[in-house]
C-alpha cells in the first residue's frame, strides 16, 4: 500500500500534500462541518475522494505505512515545502509524534498543516521543530486551547479581521505567509 501524495492543487499550487476524509478523519469539527470545504471537495470530485478514503484507511489501519509513504516521499523529493491534510486532521497522537519525527529528520523542507485535533497536540507542541509550522485551527465560537501555537481564524463575511492576524490572500503559490510559524492567519469562510 502506498498513500497518495498529490503534488499540488490550484490553491497550493506545486506544494505537495497528503490528505485523509474531511469530517470522519477530524476530532472537533462540530463548529466548521456544515461549512467544510474540504468536504466539498469529495463531493464534487470522485478521484479526490477515492485518493483521500485509501489515505484514510492506511491511516487508521496501518499507521506504520501511512508515516513510512510520507518519511519515504519528503527524502526522496526533497520539497521545498510540504501540507499535510488539506481534508482530514491528526487521527491520533502517534501520528502526531510521527509527523515530527518526518519534519526532524528533513529539516531542509517546511511543513504546515492545520489542526483543530488538540488533544492529540497537547503533549507534544513543545517538540515542534522550527520546520513544522502548526497553526491552531479556530472556527467562529471556538475557545482558544491553551496551546502556544500560531492561531489561524476563519472570519464569516461581515466579521472583522482581529489586528494581530495576517489575512490570506487566497493563493499559496506566491503568499507561503501560512508557513511563517510566528503569523496569526485569518481565512475568509471559503
Amino acid at each position: 500500500m502506498k498513500c497518495i501524495i498529490t503534488k499540488g492543487n490550484n490553491k497550493l499550487g506545486l506544494i505537495p500534500n497528503s490528505s485523509i476524509i474531511p469530517i470522519k478523519d477530524c476530532v472537533n469539527c462540530e463548529w466548521c462541518k456544515d461549512y467544510c470545504y474540504a468536504n466539498k471537495f469529495i463531493k464534487r470530485y470522485p478521484t479526490v475522494k477515492r485518493a483521500w478514503e485509501y489515505n484514510s484507511f492506511i491511516a487508521h489501519n496501518e499507521l506504520d505505512t501511512w508515516v513510512d509513504n510520507h518519511y519515504e516521499y519528503v527524502s526522496d523529493n526533497k520539497p521545498a515545502y510540504f501540507r499535510y491534510f488539506v481534508g482530514g486532521d491528526i487521527i491520533s497522537e502517534d501520528m502526531f509524534s510521527s509527523i515530527i519525527d518526518i519534519a526532524r529528520s528533513n529539516n531542509a523542507t517546511t511543513f504546515l498543516l492545520f489542526t483543530k485535533a488538540f488533544e492529540y497536540i497537547a503533549g507534544l507542541y513543545r517538540s515542534i521543530p522550527e520546520n513544522l509550522n502548526v497553526k491552531l485551527s479556530i472556527f467562529p465560537g471556538m475557545s482558544i486551547p491553551c496551546i502556544d501555537l500560531p492561531i489561524a481564524r476563519t472570519i464569516f463575511k461581515g466579521d472583522a479581521v482581529p489586528m494581530d492576524y495576517d489575512m490570506c490572500s487566497g493563493s499559496c503559490i506566491d503568499c507561503k505567509k501560512c508557513f511563517n510559524s510566528n503569523c496569526n492567519i485569518a481565512f475568509k469562510k471559503h
